[in-house]
């Protein structure tokens, strides 16, 4: 049975549990592959498996945005013929599925296929998991309104990669450091140590904002309401001081997070 496993890890880049190929064996079971349809909502699963899933012997979504796991949950119904829960603990909403055939396109690089067939959906599946809307207000003799789009990712080369997808839309970008390997930082309360540089791709350009929002935009409301917003105070608005006053007036910042009054 070991040298079963070593050959399928060899041939296919899958560990298989020596139990499950016991029962292949000895009770005539047959592999559980879940075949996958060409669809649309193929691009958000694979983008979503690209940020936000963890990738072991499951792949699992855990989120706070509860209209993301079920984003989420459509997209893998639609694709696979089959049915999903989410489940809620904790104040997360979570999404597991045996995902063998997932974690295989992940693995070998077969999640570019599906990116450049599918790439409002696979852009949207990323920018929901790993993307945010930054708007950076300043109130000063010298007013500021900033309006940018950011993904946060340790894989320089997706980064690099969603930077030419973005351009084949007519959407500009750069990309930086954002934190060093080392670094400490403090995600969900908790600190923690960076062991991996962590890269960002910003979209700062007024009109590719404007284009992301047309034509890619997130599933996550809360996302798409604050970007919503922010083109509309920059469109309507010429001084930075107008912008400024009418942000304040329907958003609070909370928790570093701008939020509705």
């Amino acid at each position: 049975m070991k040298k079963i496993k070593v050959e399928i890890k060899r041939r296919l880049g899958i560990w298989v549990p020596t139990t499950t190929i016991y029962h292949w064996i000895t009770e005539g079971r047959k592999p559980n592959i879940t075949p996958l349809k060409i669809h649309p909502e193929l691009g958000y699963v694979v983008g979503t498996l690209m940020s936000d899933c963890m990738k072991s012997t499951y792949v699992v979504l855990e989120v706070r945005d509860r209209d993301y796991a079920e984003s989420f949950t459509h997209a893998l119904s639609t694709v696979t013929g089959r049915e999903y829960k989410v489940r809620e603990k904790g104040g997360y909403y979570i999404v597991k599925t045996e995902g063998a055939t997932l974690r295989y396109i992940a693995r070998n690089k077969l999640w570019k296929v599906v990116a450049y067939a599918y790439p409002k959906q696979f852009l949207q599946g990323l920018f929901d998991g790993d993307g945010g809307v930054g708007v950076g207000v300043r109130v000063s003799s010298r007013p500021g309104f900033i309006v940018q789009l950011t993904l946060i990712n340790s894989d320089l080369k997706l980064l690099e990669f969603v930077k030419k997808l973005l351009k084949g839309l007519g959407i500009e970008s750069t990309i930086s450091l954002q934190r060093k390997c080392g670094t400490k930082t403090t995600i969900c309360g908790r600190e923690c140590t960076i062991n991996r540089d962590c890269w960002r791709l910003i979209i700062c350009r007024q009109e590719s904002i404007i284009k992301f929002y047309k034509y890619i935009g997130f599933r996550i409301q809360r996302k798409q309401e604050v970007l919503r917003d922010a083109i509309e105070v920059l469109q309507r608005y010429r001084s930075n001081r107008d912008r400024v006053r009418a942000w304040k007036k329907i958003y609070v910042k909370r928790n570093g997070r701008w939020v509705k009054k």
